[in-house]
């Protein structure tokens, strides 16, 4: 029994909002009927995360590959539309102290991360999911949270920890929240269903496809999209996604000062839309090829409509993206 001021602590062994909870494992596979995080990830185009209450399949094959990747993925899922998407972003302020753009947030729900951009091409340099309990702590009636440590707006790229105390050199850190709320006049009686399957044929290529249908009083949302994988080693691979999306997602809202204000970043917001996107992935390791592991090329292509719409990005513009980046190591060489 937990005694405020002890060391006792507070197990849910039964994750629910609803009067029944079912969970059934077997393998590498799970059936859960209950609180579930819908999961749809493993793509940069078409993920979609949220915390919803109803059934939800997953299926992992115990055979994987030569770089350990389960061969064949399946998850499925289905919800009572309850509660919608909230999404905000903050610019770190140097403090710890943050407000969501939503208040009376469903308690279990909120996903928090930092990413970290470059700040001419807004690109995701590194991302990092954040940990409650550990990393901050929540209050969903205010919709206010705290960080165990203060989040500069600017960070060092490239060092192992994406909050720093130290010199500063122009990586711009951004807090980035998902969580689930009830709006004003919201239509409970609808549904949101979805699958993400991915199957490799040997070990070097995959082929994955996602459908997520959003059920709305006014317009429905849905989000699909394609994605091959070539994997050429265990850190060097290339990657090929296609999404699309009808109508919008969910109002992307920005703060720079703590979440005292916010922009709306999602402009077409309200308007009919359904638009397109590509993304092309490379990454090789010179160590999957004989070479030294401090030889690493990235490059990349992406282009985005500006009527597709998925809550991590939906700036309402055409975006259009490429570059290529190389680090690896200069040898010291010395006369006589």
């Amino acid at each position: 029994y937990p005694v405020y001021g002890d060391d006792s602590t507070v197990v849910a062994d039964v994750n629910t909002h609803g009067r029944m909870y079912v969970r059934v494992d077997w393998d590498n596979s799970e059936a859960v009927w209950g609180n579930f995080e819908s999961g749809v990830t493993g793509t940069e185009l078409t993920q979609y995360s949220r915390g919803l209450y109803g059934a939800r399949f997953t299926h992992e094959s115990m055979e994987a590959t030569d770089y350990e990747e389960s061969k064949r993925h399946l998850s499925a899922f289905v919800s009572e539309n309850q509660t919608a998407l909230g999404h905000s972003e903050f610019l770190g302020t140097g403090g710890s102290l943050y407000y969501f753009r939503h208040t009376d947030i469903l308690p279990g729900s909120e996903k928090l991360r930092i990413e970290v951009r470059d700040p001419d091409t807004n690109r995701v340099l590194e991302n990092n999911t954040l940990t409650r309990g550990l990393d901050y702590e929540v209050d969903e009636l205010q919709g206010r949270v705290i960080l165990s440590r203060p989040l500069l707006p600017l960070v060092q790229g490239g060092a192992p920890s994406l909050i720093l105390d130290g010199a500063l050199d122009g990586s711009i850190a951004v807090l980035v929240a998902d969580y689930e709320y009830l709006p004003d006049e919201f239509d409970a009686n609808q549904v949101v269903y979805g699958a993400r399957a991915k199957q490799w044929f040997g070990n070097h290529v995959a082929i994955g496809g996602t459908y997520v249908e959003e059920g709305r009083a006014d317009e429905d949302y849905t989000l699909a999209g394609v994605d091959l994988t070539v994997q050429g080693g265990r850190d060097s691979w290339l990657k090929l996604e296609w999404g699309t999306s009808d109508a919008t997602q969910a109002n992307r809202f920005i703060s720079t000062d703590g979440g005292l204000s916010f922009n709306n970043a999602t402009v077409l917001a309200g308007t009919a839309r359904s638009g397109d996107a590509y993304n092309v992935d490379l990454h090789l390791n010179g160590a999957d090829f004989g070479l030294t592991s401090q030889w690493i090329t990235n490059a990349w292509y992406k282009e985005v409509d500006d009527q597709f719409s998925v809550a991590r990005r939906d700036d309402g513009a055409n975006v259009l993206e490429y570059g290529i980046e190389s680090q690896m190591p200069l040898r010291e060489w010395r006369l006589g």
